[in-house]
């Protein structure tokens, strides 16, 4: 089976081991009460799903709070996330095809994660000012992360940054969230310590680092 259709009264969709499965179309928007809009929870949870190419009609499901796409190795990345304005939850890990993050304009995303993207080199523009926790973790190739945005995330508490070794001079400008908690750093082209001064908020307070990698934290305000 190459295609799954799913039906207009879908409210959640859970795909794994499907390793013939490439391609997932969701209904489309043909009424009020159909066309994906009663879909709250899209999970495509995949350890040998690796000829998904593409899931079609994800814009119409606007209802849509969680969207997790993981070990999809031909997954291409949808323009139309922008779309999906009640997306509080997205998750992006092992999609070796995705080379660069797209612009996000998501009002009410809380957590992002991308990991394991070897692939992807940079994000786009993100619009999340509700974002509270984001994390970035072993993408190997990415460069940079978009510093200029962080100023703007006055809501987010908890971020990681782990295992990106081309990360050179991550945070040149020292620009960060106004009310950062905690932040953990490793495995990346430079220590924390080289990245020259860091105006760090009055709401981070640094725990001494291990070995592998550093960790900063507020203790006094979980």
């Amino acid at each position: 089976m190459e295609r799954v259709c799913c039906p207009n009264s879908i409210e959640s969709l859970y795909l794994s081991l499907c390793k013939s499965v490439r391609y997932v179309s969701l209904p489309r928007a043909t009424t009020t009460s159909g066309g994906g809009q009663n879909l709250k929870s899209l999970t495509i949870h995949i350890s040998s799903c690796g000829n998904l190419k593409s899931i079609n009609q994800l814009s119409n499901s606007t209802h849509l709070t969680t969207l997790f796409i993981s070990f999809c190795r031909n997954m291409e990345l949808f323009s139309d996330l922008h779309q999906l304005s009640n997306l509080n939850w997205l998750r992006i890990e092992g999609c070796e095809s995705i080379e660069s993050f797209p612009n996000l304009q998501l009002p009410n995303l809380t957590n992002l994660d991308v990991n394991y993207c070897k692939n992807m080199k940079a994000f786009g523009d993100l619009q999340v000012p509700n974002l509270i926790r984001w994390s970035i973790d072993n993408c190997e190739n990415i460069e940079s992360c978009p510093d200029l945005q962080l100023s703007n995330l006055a809501m987010l508490k908890d971020m990681c940054i782990m295992r990106c070794r081309m990360i050179d001079a991550s945070f040149p400008r020292g620009l960060w969230p106004p009310n950062l908690c905690s932040l953990t750093t490793g495995g990346l082209k430079k220590p924390i310590s080289e990245w020259g001064y860091q105006n760090f908020p009055p709401s981070l307070s640094i725990v001494p680092p291990f070995p592998f990698f550093s960790y900063i934290s507020d203790c006094g305000q979980i």
